[in-house]
């Protein structure tokens, strides 16, 4: 290209990488850049310049839609900074979200947004972010050297929930948790029973589910039949394992809210369109992705800042699995479901 536009190595170099060289000889280059069709490498020329303009996104199961949505809303915000999204899926697994970690270490990204499937952070990621890779992670479990947080308000979204459900008139709830991977899940479980007490009131019943639809369809099974069929509502950690729980009552012929009333956490988009319609919490992706790339690009510039979380609030969206028609309280006479 240089012997073409009758010019050297050097120049035409500066040119191709925007820096302004004499107008005649740029017109030149340019000229002869078109002729050849020749295209930059981006990659190669971040990498030259100690970046690769790429994050990495790193979430532990591509098929929950909540995890879709949060991934969706990261890829919008990094693109208005015109940054490239890299997505890995660790499966729920930790031998697998180490392979995931070296892989995007491997590729270059700039820095990384974690969804752990553990609840504190991997040796090998401690090791990676004292060497300046900057992390935001969406559990406060993970926060350390080097990494910064984003997450839900999960104990004032819980604790609104619970609110709700006591003003409606139900009293003898039950919750479907999750287990203690996740410091998130934890929060929610913990302010449950503590929401209940602050209301005079025990829980009803707790069981452990991993997040999916399969283990709220379970969970409601067992709240539901012989000895703990007087439970007149369930509240579970996430909504996919509430529309699980909506899909048992279905099945069994159990009326959702008058035998039972089901609540989930999240707002995923799928949780206003089953029926009856989801009371959830809601975890606004849009605003905690804003958030998160925002930390991520802060610590970039300034690696040495000390360790951030920041906290965004949640919303009760109410909707018909907790309301009566009217949106009076119900009078709850569950029905019984017999083993």
């Amino acid at each position: 290209m240089a012997l073409l536009a009758g010019v050297s190595v050097s120049t035409a170099s500066r040119v191709l990488r925007g820096i302004a060289v004499e107008p005649a000889m740029d017109n030149r280059v340019r000229d002869a850049a078109e002729k050849l069709g020749y295209k930059p490498n981006g990659l190669a020329q971040a990498l030259r310049a100690g970046r690769s303009n790429t994050f990495g996104l790193l979430i532990p199961d591509v098929s929950n839609p909540w995890f879709g949505e949060l991934a969706s809303a990261i890829e919008d915000a990094c693109r208005l900074r015109g940054i490239g999204i890299v997505l890995c899926n660790s499966g729920n697994r930790a031998d697998q979200e180490e392979g995931c970690l070296d892989l995007l270490w491997k590729q270059h990204v700039d820095g990384l947004f974690m969804v752990s499937v553990r609840g504190q952070i991997p040796s090998s990621l401690a090791h990676r972010t004292r060497s300046h890779w900057p992390v935001v992670a969406f559990d406060r479990a993970l926060a350390g050297p080097g990494v910064d947080v984003v997450m839900a308000d999960n104990i004032g979204g819980m604790r609104q929930l619970v609110d709700h459900l006591v003003a409606q008139g139900y009293r003898s709830i039950a919750q479907i948790a999750s287990g203690a991977g996740l410091e998130a899940g934890v929060d929610r479980r913990i302010e449950v029973d503590r929401a209940l007490q602050s209301h005079g009131l025990r829980s009803a019943g707790t069981v452990i589910g991993d997040f999916t639809f399969e283990s709220g369809y379970a969970a409601a099974a067992h709240f539901l039949t012989g000895d703990h069929s007087t439970v007149d509502a369930i509240i579970a950690a996430n909504d996919l394992m509430a529309v699980g729980a909506l899909q048992y009552c279905s099945n069994s012929g159990i009326r959702v809210p008058h035998d039972v009333a089901v609540a989930g956490f999240d707002d995923m988009a799928l949780s206003s369109w089953v029926s009856p319609a989801l009371t959830t919490v809601r975890q606004d992706p849009t605003l905690l992705a804003a958030e998160a790339v925002e930390l991520l690009v802060s610590r970039m510039n300034q690696p040495e800042t000390a360790p951030r979380t920041r906290v965004i609030d949640c919303a009760l969206q109410v909707r018909a699995s907790t309301l009566s028609p009217s949106g009076a309280p119900i009078s709850h006479t569950p029905t019984l479901h017999p083993e």
